[in-house]
C-alpha cells in the first residue's frame, strides 16, 4: 500500500524539524568546545542546557506529530548509543524536570567541608547537579554529525519525492499536512 501525500508530508515534517534541532545542538556544542575550558565557567551550564534541550527535543512528545520514530534512536557505535541515551535521560531527569534521582539536596552543618580549603559557616545546602566533562563534548559533536547526516539524507529524499518535478510557487510556502502541494 502506498502512502498518501499527506502521510509523506507528515513524514517530512519530523526529520526537517529534527534537523534544525540537531543543528542547534551542534552549534551550541561547538561553542562549548571553543569557549569553555572548565566546568566552573559561567557559560558551562547555559550551553549544556541548550545542547541537551536541542538534542533531545526530536525524541520527546511533540504536538501533534509526536517524536521521531525509534529507528532514529539507534546507533551502531556503542559510544554514540550511550551518549544519546544519556542526553535524553539528562533532559528528562535534570534539564526539563528536577527528579530527586539527580537533583539531591545536601545539608551542610556548620564547619563541614564545602570545597577544598572551605567549610560551611552555618547550616547550608547544596543542590547536586549533572555535568559532563568538557572532553565529552567532542564525542557529543560527533554524535550530532552522525545523526544529523542521517536525518539530512532522509529529509532531502522526502523533499525530492514530494516536490521535484512539480510546478511550485515562486515564493516560500508552508508545509501543510494534506494531499495538496
Amino acid at each position: 500500500m502506498t502512502e498518501s501525500r499527506s502521510q509523506k508530508k507528515k513524514e517530512l515534517y519530523q526529520p526537517a524539524v529534527a534537523r534544525s534541532d540537531i543543528t542547534a545542538a551542534l552549534k551550541a556544542c561547538n561553542l562549548m568546545i571553543r569557549q569553555v575550558e572548565e566546568i566552573g565557567n559561567d557559560l558551562y551550564q547555559p550551553l549544556f542546557h541548550a545542547i541537551v534541550i536541542a538534542y533531545a527535543r526530536p525524541f520527546t512528545r511533540n504536538r501533534p506529530h509526536g517524536s521521531l520514530p525509534s529507528e532514529w534512536s539507534r546507533f551502531s557505535d556503542p559510544a554514540f548509543q550511550q551518549m544519546h541515551d544519556d542526553l535524553v535521560r539528562a533532559r528528562d531527569q535534570f534539564i526539563a524536570h528536577s527528579d530527586e534521582e539527580i537533583r539531591k539536596v545536601d545539608i551542610y552543618p556548620p564547619g563541614a567541608p564545602v570545597a577544598e580549603g572551605f567549610t560551611s559557616g552555618g547550616v547550608s545546602i547544596a543542590i547536586r547537579t549533572l555535568v559532563y566533562p568538557i572532553s565529552e563534548f567532542k564525542l557529543l559533536r560527533r554524535l550530532c554529525y552522525d545523526l544529523g547526516s542521517r536525518i539530512d539524507r532522509r529529509t532531502n529524499a522526502l523533499l525530492a519525492e514530494l516536490y521535484e518535478g512539480r510546478e511550485l510557487p515562486r515564493k516560500p510556502f508552508l508545509l501543510t499536512i494534506d494531499d495538496e502541494l
